[in-house]
């Protein structure tokens, strides 16, 4: 009998033929195709490949479970359709091909990052833009179709909610969040703040939710710019902490600027000691660390959440988020 260690690696020499086959799947629009049922004949004519070819591919979808199948042929499964399929509600498409293409990036230059000291990170205006770019579609996506419900189940569960007047949402990026918060507390006022190309993607989102009378953006550097003592009720900060300088610092400022008896919910990663906790976290964000930036060990975050005058922080390990499970914490002024 194998060890179950040698059976996971013999099992990982095979995450590259399925990543490639839901590529495939994306690019030729396959998922849309097989909306309704279809035999793998029809298929493959539709799509111009031969028929054997297709069965094979179509097997394999099948057995990621993406697809069903049945007399009447392959159909993309119903679970999947939202996310899958560019006309559904949720589809993440794009966002899952810019994941794939940047880690498989940092992969392919794994062996020369090894001998380099992490660099300086780029300036603020280029970070910018990728990030902008980022936001309008593929983050944005992603916000869409996962992470916005997840973050309003967290905050509109807190005590605190049904009486809070004002939102900050720390590198809210395209504003999703702010926005399905708002939309679920009919009197909350709130701003996005990110960098400034950012925060104009996150602008015209709400403009198009029709909330502009409720939300704003702001932008800057939110160490030597931060918010007024007392600024907000809420403050939502997701995976911000990873690219700040000076972390005691910019905990500061989140702690300065909520109103007393105010809430911080930080999301971020964090390195559990647990090997089992561990796998599913580090692959995605092994390329910030060989960057240069900070993913803390577990209890950690809530330690520094303390020395900035938190108290009663509450922890929330391994929560479900995009990507990897991620801490959720609660910390209160």
């Amino acid at each position: 009998m194998f060890p179950t260690t040698l059976t996971d690696l013999w099992t990982l020499t095979a995450s590259s033929i399925k990543t490639e086959a839901v590529r495939l799947a994306l690019d030729s629009a396959l998922f849309e195709q097989l909306a309704q049922p279809s035999t793998v004949e029809q298929f493959a004519l539709h799509q111009q490949w031969e028929p054997q070819q297709a069965a094979a591919l179509l097997e394999l979808l099948w057995s990621m479970k993406l697809l069903t199948r049945d007399a009447a042929g392959y159909q993309t499964s119903a679970e999947m359709q939202a996310y899958l399929c560019q006309t559904g509600a949720r589809y993440i498409g794009d966002s899952w091909r810019f994941r794939y293409q940047s880690l498989r990036e940092v992969g392919q230059q794994l062996a020369a990052l090894m001998q380099q000291t992490p660099g300086t990170p780029p300036p603020a205006a280029r970070m910018d833009a990728g990030w902008a770019q980022a936001a309008q579609k593929q983050i944005a996506q992603e916000q869409r179709a996962l992470t916005v419900d997840r973050a309003c189940d967290i905050v509109s569960a807190l005590p605190e909610f049904p009486q809070a007047k004002t939102l900050l949402d720390v590198g809210g990026g395209p504003g999703m969040i702010a926005i399905g918060l708002t939309q679920r507390h009919p009197t909350l006022q709130g701003v996005v703040f990110d960098l400034p190309q950012t925060a104009a993607v996150a602008q015209e989102n709400i403009i198009a939710a029709g909330l502009h009378s409720r939300l704003s953006t702001a932008s800057g550097d939110f160490n030597t710019q931060p918010f007024a003592t007392g600024y907000a009720d809420i403050i939502w900060c997701s995976s911000f902490l990873h690219f700040v300088e000076d972390i005691s610092t910019c905990l500061a400022q989140l702690f300065n600027a909520l109103t007393p008896g105010g809430v911080l919910v930080a999301v971020h990663a964090e390195i559990s000691p647990n090997q089992e906790d561990a796998a599913p976290v580090l692959p995605f964000y092994l390329p910030l660390m060989l960057r240069g930036r900070r993913v803390t060990r577990e209890g950690e975050l809530a330690s520094l959440l303390g020395d900035a005058g938190f108290s009663r922080v509450e922890t929330r390990r391994h929560q479900p988020f995009p990507m990897s499970p991620l801490t959720v914490l609660i910390a209160r002024k």
